[in-house]
């Protein structure tokens, strides 16, 4: 089985897991009347949504260019996790708004221990998965894969917390607090909001560099360095005379300019052309190089 169709494999057993959880936390949170329940299946609602989008994503980003797409199919990676970061957003915000609602108007919730048991069932697929997306997501120099594991991970943290927000509102209750337990359903829903927000934001802007072909920095331009450095010295070129870099999702664009001598053979550089494209692959795994030459102007006698 190759890379691609592992990624779909785990791509599709997080869907199945979301699809699951979704129906399960709505069903219990229309049944019980809990606004943290419909917050948390709002998320695993839009987690069906752009798992669904991600399988699209994984079967395109290999595929040749072509006159439409003449750059490729990269950057629907970094455009589905923008989307799906926004749809995040876009949940905290109406889980605010209803939160404070509840807030205004408290409404007890009809039984905690459905809350519970449902909090735990999810923790438990949640932290089952995170690993393993973890280590395929390292493995495969996957995006999706990551955002997948970092959004188990929200899923079973947010899980502890709402488990822990309904013991207490059922101790509460046990104790003839009611006024009490009414408030915690919704102080979960905002307590709950705010935990999702951090991660979606770091996504949105993560992706968005992408989208606008931010330099990637860090150790990928001097790595970058490094190998047009090494092919100069291997050739025994005269200078660098331009490297930028892009990246789209796991794809790096790197774009390299050598200045050479007049007298160089095309032979060379078309050898020239190979190693890099070599090298490149070898480094970034997913690599589109271009690149061009400038001959060195001879000294006047």
């Amino acid at each position: 089985m190759n890379f691609q169709s592992k990624e779909i494999r785990l791509n599709l057993i997080s869907l199945i897991g979301s699809l699951t959880l979704f129906l399960a936390t709505a069903g219990v949170g229309l049944t019980i009347d809990s606004i943290a329940l419909l917050v948390a299946s709002s998320a695993h609602l839009v987690d069906v949504i752009t798992r669904i989008f991600y399988h699209r994503v994984i079967v395109t980003l290999d595929r040749e260019p072509n006159d439409r797409y003449q750059f490729g199919f990269s950057k629907y990676e970094p455009l589905t996790a923008f989307l799906s970061g926004v749809l995040i957003l876009a949940l905290c915000a109406a889980g605010v708004k209803y939160a404070i609602q509840d807030i205004i108007h408290p409404e007890e919730v009809k039984s905690y221990q459905a809350g519970v048991y449902l909090a735990v069932m999810t923790m438990v697929i949640s932290f089952i998965l995170v690993p393993v997306l973890r280590k395929a997501s390292q493995r495969f120099h996957s995006m999706i894969l990551e955002v997948n594991a970092v959004g188990w991970f929200n899923d079973g943290l947010s899980s502890l917390g709402i488990a822990v927000g309904f013991l207490l509102a059922w101790q509460f209750s046990h104790l003839g607090q009611n006024r009490w337990a009414a408030y915690v359903d919704p102080m979960m829903s905002l307590v709950l909001a705010g935990f999702l927000v951090v991660e979606p934001i770091r996504i949105v802007r993560f992706s968005m560099e992408d989208l606008l072909d931010v330099n990637p920095g860090g150790l990928t331009i001097s790595e970058a360095r490094e190998l047009a450095e090494r092919v100069r010295k291997e050739f025994n070129l005269s200078a660098i005379r331009r490297l930028r870099l892009r990246r789209a999702g796991r794809r790096i664009f790197l774009e390299v300019g050598f200045t050479t001598k007049p007298e160089m053979p095309i032979k060379e550089t078309a050898r020239l052309n190979q190693r890099i494209a070599e090298l490149s692959k070898e480094i970034f795994q997913r690599a589109d190089v271009t690149v061009c030459f400038s001959c060195q102007k001879a000294k006047s006698e």
